[in-house]
């Protein structure tokens, strides 16, 4: 059976405004309060939620009794793309309240144990240990994702079983994981929809007496909203649901990312009578780009037929041993090429105190950069000259002598795209235009970013490296518009590179989210698609391509923006949006 992600929106009556309690995330309007979070739903319209963001909205606690607030809708959102015009359409479902399971008290144990709590009915009523079920309401209307029914012949055997012999027992900490999940989906639903990120399974916590794991542990970053989220394994198998953050209260606020195991869930439900006690294995394809003999065989971001290209950790033959090693030393001396072949093209900007990352796009010195370092500088009304006593220093990374260099201001956009072109009059030995890459950008193929964070360029030290995936890319008018990463980008790394695994361009830096109160969030990060910097590389083309991005389009400000450009649900069409009823 396939599954998705999902984004969760929970409606209900507060009149009191007593439902945000501890959240840090959520809208309050006209007595009406709305939280958003993200689920798991399989191809035939089950969805599993936490129980966390259900708990507001139940009447009570106890999964035998427990019923939603009369007034309560909880709505599901995918996103249907067409992989021909790239054409997303957002799909809204209404769904039915099944009911609350419990996966289990060992689990509300586990928990406890790593955040030294003592009281467990406490833990209990935020409904932690916790999960929702819910069922599109009219499944005749409901369409599963077409990229995903793809691969349903290929990847996955429909008649499997979980068995003893390949159940969560055969978790291993340091497993890679894929966490695919709606952070801040109230924000820009569009932009943050079914977000991916990886990470690693970090630890497999037992209760004494249990054969199979309570809690999971993972060194993934997730963020408000993210709960709910589905994890996968190496092989693209649901393992489990991302729970609500545990806090063990110290003075640094020790957070711990938990994993709520599926075989509970289901073993849960199994008791209610809502499954079957067999658990079919749930897969999901995504084109992760491991260390794989995929990878080496292809050197692609998805293998030619589709298929998964997860390394394959249950292969045991001691005598592939030394060609794995083999593999690995050419796998990694790509990695390192193509960062070292990047950086030939990478510059520093400075103006006055500030800095930033730059990239090198042909050999005449034509440098891209982002418009917000340039643009307090500038003189009233212009968008090539600086205000007096200021100037544009450059210096290439890949140059054999490091030296300062003054830069001409071609053209500074100012409105939607934040980019800036400078040119320097001769191009020091050694530096390199940047490669575009090829075709199109995936969701969930590798990213790296590389650029000046953090150090001043007084310090000389050179260009830092962060690495992660593309956790989404959002189209509009059928283009790829904005990239988003998960690899950490902080301040410096604007104008630097977000490039495949073999050192090519994908997109440049711009920016990064941020919290209510300013601080950014390093893991969360945008970028400039290759689609819309590749004609910069055409000098005589240029000036006019720029000024032609600068022509006024409200609806792509308002998606760089992060606002929400989904028109809501139509309440009136009783098809699209049910009341759940006491």
């Amino acid at each position: 059976m396939l599954w998705d992600g999902c984004l969760v929106r929970v409606d209900g009556p507060d009149v009191n405004e007593s439902k945000t309690e501890d959240r840090t995330f959520f809208i309050t309007e006209e007595g009406i309060t709305t939280l958003s979070a993200s689920g798991v739903i399989f191809e035939n319209g089950t969805i599993l939620v936490s129980g966390n963001t259900l708990s507001p909205y139940l009447t009570s606690m106890r999964p035998r009794s427990a019923k939603l607030v009369k007034g309560t809708k909880v709505l599901v959102s995918m996103e249907i793309q067409n992989n021909k015009t790239h054409e997303q359409d957002a799909k809204w479902y209404s769904t039915e309240f099944i009911g609350v399971v419990s996966v289990g008290r060992d689990c509300i144990q586990a928990a406890s144990r790593l955040i030294n709590v003592n009281d467990l009915k406490k833990l209990e009523s935020t409904g932690f240990a916790m999960v929702g079920v819910l069922k599109i309401r009219k499944p005749q209307a409901f369409t599963f994702p077409e990229q995903l029914n793809d691969y349903s012949n290929k990847n996955v055997d429909n008649n499997r079983f979980i068995t003893n012999d390949d159940d969560e027992r055969n978790l291993q900490r340091g497993d890679p994981l894929t966490i695919i999940s709606s952070p801040f989906g109230l924000v820009s639903p569009k932009v943050f929809r079914n977000s991916l990120s990886s990470g690693t399974l970090s630890n497999v916590i037992y209760q004494r007496g249990i054969d199979k794991p309570s809690l999971l542990l993972t060194d993934a970053v997730i963020h408000a909203g993210g709960e709910g989220g589905g994890v996968a394994d190496a092989n693209g198998h649901l393992i489990g649901l991302i729970a609500p953050t545990l806090v063990r209260d110290t003075k640094v606020g020790l957070e711990f990312t938990c994993i709520l195991p599926i075989h509970s869930c289901w073993r849960s439900m199994s008791r209610r009578g809502w499954v079957k006690p067999q658990r079919p294995v749930f897969y999901r394809s995504f084109p992760m780009n491991r260390l794989s003999r995929n990878l080496v065989a292809g050197f692609s971001t998805m293998s030619k037929n589709n298929t998964s290209i997860f390394t394959d950790f249950n292969n045991n033959n001691h005598n592939h041993n030394n060609n794995n090693n083999n593999n690995n030393e050419i796998i990694l001396k790509s990695i390192r090429d193509g960062v070292m072949r990047a950086e030939k093209s990478l510059v520093c900007l400075r103006v006055g105190k500030s800095w930033a990352s730059g990239i090198l796009l042909d050999d005449q010195g034509y440098i891209l950069t982002c418009a917000h370092l340039l643009k307090p500088f500038l003189r009233n009304n212009s968008q090539t000259k600086l205000n007096t006593g200021y100037n544009v220093s450059v210096r290439c990374d890949g140059s054999f002598i490091g030296i300062w260099q003054d830069a001409e201001i071609i053209y500074v956009c100012d409105k939607t795209i934040d980019i800036a072109v400078v040119k320097l009059a001769d191009v020091p030995l050694g530096a390199k235009p940047i490669v575009f890459a090829p075709g199109d950008i995936i969701r969930g193929q590798a990213g790296t970013i590389l650029g000046h964070a953090l150090f001043e360029p007084s310090l000389e030290i050179r260009p830092s490296v962060s690495k992660g995936v593309i956790s989404n890319v959002t189209y509009y008018s059928n283009q790829e518009a904005i990239v988003q990463s998960s690899a950490c980008v902080y301040r410096g790394d604007s104008g630097g590179m977000l490039l495949d695994q073999h050192g090519r361009l994908i997109g440049m830096v711009t920016s990064n989210a941020r919290q209510a109160d300013g601080s950014i969030i390093p893991r969360i990060n945008f970028s400039v698609p290759k689609n819309i910097l590749r004609p910069l590389a055409k000098s005589n083309e240029l000036i006019a391509y720029m000024k032609s991005l600068d022509e006024i389009d409200d609806d792509l400000q308002a998606l760089w923006n992060l606002e929400d450009v989904e028109e809501e649900p139509n309440l009136s069409h009783e098809e699209n949006i049910i009341l759940s009823k006491l």
